[in-house]
């Protein structure tokens, strides 16, 4: 099968090898780098070199169009191209550029991408919670997992996301179930921390990680208890309103079992709050209905876990 990849990207990459500044330079290397780990054979471009035509998928059976798309502005031209699959790589908003548009069109974005990939923990797991096909492209360990090369020919020895982001994309191209590759990295995610844990005094934001990728894996037990940590030691030094957040996901845990009675106590303890009181008096207007469907749903949103939501929502939970 060939291959054909459009890359979608303010900087040209491949044209003396740098980009204008040394941030941009070392983001067009590690693009490099994934592009030569393609599958063999494949062929890529940049955007502002190819015709970019309105095309209909699959005109050739032995052909696929891929999208990797680093630059979510440029979303109207990746849709005209109709390729047959998008990859979204994220990273924060740039200076210079409105957050709101560029939220809306990232969101665009994501809802069209077969797979989404960032370096950017913070909004990786936000599309964890939001999606599956999601990946961390930042290295977590200095071991070497294997050898490949780069766009430029030139051997490689490869990281664990370079592994990972290979392994991700041979899924996307044969129709394969992402979760298993997804539970590994957060497996792999968790070790970190707890390996960072073990060699810190208690620390909130630590605690509140470990607690974040027991969730994903549905390891409620541990996921409780490390968000409990972190809440304890957030307790010692902050504001009530500032560990609101701990409590709704202790209230996410128990809505996900089911446990609607404790997922709802847990926001009476902070209707004191003025936004969290309006929140708990819709909760317990859900209980007093029997609507706990609705309760659960509304609670795990609150808790921006909108992948659940949907299931929940679909009956498939």
């Amino acid at each position: 099968m060939r291959i054909e990849v459009t890359v979608f990207s303010e900087e040209v990459i491949g044209r003396g090898g740098d980009a204008a500044d040394a941030a941009d330079a070392a983001d067009a290397v590690h693009l490099s780098r994934l592009i030569g780990l393609l599958p063999e054979g494949s062929h890529w471009s940049h955007w502002q070199d190819t015709n970019l035509k309105d095309q209909t998928p699959g005109e050739e059976t032995e052909q696929k169009q891929v999208a990797i798309v680093t630059d979510p502005m440029l979303f109207q031209q990746v849709r005209r191209m109709k390729p047959d699959h998008i990859i979204a790589m994220l990273s924060p908003c740039p200076s210079g550029v409105q957050q709101e548009e560029w939220s809306l069109m990232r969101q665009l974005l994501c809802a069209y991408a077969d797979m989404v990939c960032s370096a950017s923990e913070r909004i990786y797991l936000e599309e964890c919670f939001r999606r599956d096909g999601v990946f961390y492209l930042h290295r977590s360990t200095m071991m070497s997992y294997g050898m490949g090369k780069d766009m430029n020919g030139e051997v490689i020895y490869l990281r664990d996301d370079e592994l990972i982001w290979k392994q991700a994309v041979e899924l996307m191209l044969d129709g394969g179930e992402y979760m298993p590759l997804m539970a590994q990295q957060w497996q792999c995610r968790q070790a970190w921390y707890e390996a960072m844990q073990r060699k810190s005094s208690p620390h909130e934001l630590i605690h509140f990680m470990q607690a974040s990728y027991a969730y994903l894996l549905h390891e409620d037990d541990a996921a409780k208890a490390w968000i409990q940590k972190a809440c304890d030691v957030a307790g010692i030094r902050t504001a009530t309103e500032q560990i609101s957040p701990y409590y709704h996901f202790l209230a996410a845990i128990a809505a996900r079992r089911g446990h609607v009675a404790e997922a709802l106590h847990y926001y009476e303890a902070m209707a004191h709050l003025p936004q969290e009181r309006g929140h708990y008096e819709q909760l317990a207007a859900f209980y007093a209905q029997g609507e706990m469907t609705l309760l659960r749903a509304q609670v795990l949103r609150l808790n921006e876990d909108h992948k659940y939501v949907t299931d929940l929502i679909r009956g498939s939970r």
